[in-house]
């Protein structure tokens, strides 16, 4: 009976230190998680691609939806019901194992100053001779017509392309399209751009339109001086430039700050050639 009797404290005893542990590891783990996934926030994608091949791919609507991390890269799933998951930041492994010397192989990341999207997705159920890889900008080693996905306001638009499973994945279809949350974004222009150049003096206005900024600064690159400070995220002002002057419009946000913009205002050193008109005895500069 004393046998049976510390049998039984025992197993109670093993019972409770395993599940001690186990809530232990449970627990870490949890705050681990946690832990990662605030340091790995992004602003997340929104929306559909559509290929003809595999139709649409939706980017958006679970835990590991594709995120913008604020270095540009990508990570996270888009979804096809074909296909299944495409993963927008391949393991090293995976890289490693496809690397040659004419494409060699990187996550997909934007680079936020030419608004070019580069690098490869990957779908998760490659393989009978197909790599998977989804190629987000065309190489050295691409032939054909120019493609590419590419940051215009919050919209990418173009085209990947996915090898003959996928074909050419389109990120702004007639319906659908995808879009970054939450992306704050700028749009810097001056009136020489659609116009003739200004004379030596004369004026250009800048303009400039932002979302989701906090503050904006514009600079003369020319000598570095301030052309307008706290000037809001939208608005238009006067320059009056001697020569052709190249103008940067930078902002601040409360997430990932957009990449400076620039305009170049258009000088004309062209001489004007005065004339009295005979017939009005006026001069006249044209």
């Amino acid at each position: 009976m004393q046998s049976r009797t510390k049998k039984i404290i025992f197993a109670v005893v093993l019972l409770i230190g395993t599940l001690f542990l186990g809530f232990g590891y449970f627990y870490q783990n949890l705050n681990t998680s946690k832990e990662v996934k605030a340091q790995m926030s992004g602003q997340p994608l929104k929306g559909w691609a559509w290929s003809s091949n595999i139709g649409w791919v939706k980017f958006d609507g679970w835990s590991d939806s594709v995120e913008l991390l604020p270095s540009g890269k990508l990570r996270g799933y888009a979804w096809s019901s074909n296909i299944g998951w495409i993963d927008f930041s391949p393991s090293q492994a995976d890289i490693n194992a496809s690397v040659n010397l004419t494409d060699p192989k990187k996550p997909a990341e934007i680079d936020f100053s030419t608004k070019l999207m580069s690098g490869y997705a990957r779908a998760l159920s490659y393989g009978d001779g197909w790599d998977g890889w989804i190629k987000m900008a065309k190489g050295p080693s691409d032939g054909g017509g120019d493609y590419g996905v590419n940051l215009n306001g919050n919209k990418l638009e173009s085209f990947a392309w996915g090898g003959d499973v996928i074909g050419w994945l389109n990120f702004n279809p007639d319906f659908g399209g995808v879009t970054i949350d939450n992306l704050a974004y700028c749009n810097f222009t001056n009136s020489t751009e659609s116009a003739s150049p200004i004379r030596p003096g004369e004026s250009a206005t800048l303009s400039w339109s932002c979302t989701n900024v906090n503050t904006c600064n514009i600079k003369n690159d020319s000598d570095n001086s301030a052309v307008c400070g706290n000037c809001g995220d939208s608005g238009n002002i006067q320059v009056s430039p001697v020569k052709t002057t190249s103008y940067t419009l930078s902002c601040t946000a409360a997430g990932s700050s957009p990449a400076p913009e620039s305009t170049m205002v258009n000088v004309s050193f062209k001489p004007t050639r005065c004339e009295v008109n005979p017939r009005t005895g006026v001069l006249e500069c044209p």
